[in-house]
């Protein structure tokens, strides 16, 4: 990974659309290298190559990669191991489609729910009443 100089984390920050507070937490995790401290004063400095991580970063988790998962990917951006990127790739594709589906529940139930909702109902309200229902505990439906 090539580090050409100049971009301080601030600049750094703003470049990649995320705060100086985010560029430090990927430190923490190892997701991004703290360049070393310049000898006689001044400022860390970033390369182009730092801006191109924290926009893999980026990208990963607008995918729905968690930070560990990141992590892992990172590690297969240099030797390229499209295997193994497959594998979680796969893995983050079937979270997704579960995910999904739970949605894709969730919808039909509400729209079920406003269908049988009336306006003129203040103390009958089917989706109130249908939510109590569902919250109850078992503990509760015993009484």
């Amino acid at each position: 990974m090539t580090r050409k100089a100049g971009l301080t984390i601030g600049k750094l920050a703003r470049e990649a659309g995320v705060s100086v507070e985010t560029i430090r937490y990927y430190q923490r995790r190892g997701l991004l290298i703290q360049p070393s401290k310049p000898k006689i004063g001044g400022y860390r400095t970033y390369g182009e190559s730092d801006a191109g991580r924290v926009h893999f970063i980026k990208h990963a988790q607008q995918m729905g990669f968690s930070l560990a998962e990141i992590a892992e990917l990172t590690t297969h951006v240099d030797n390229t191991n499209c295997h193994a990127t497959k594998i979680l790739a796969k893995k983050r594709l079937k979270t997704i489609e579960t995910q999904l589906e739970a949605l894709e529940k969730i919808r039909e139930t509400l729209k079920t729910l406003v269908i049988e909702c009336h306006r003129d109902c203040p103390h009958n309200c089917q989706v109130i009443r249908r939510f109590k229902t569902l919250s109850k505990a078992p503990a509760d439906s015993e009484e």
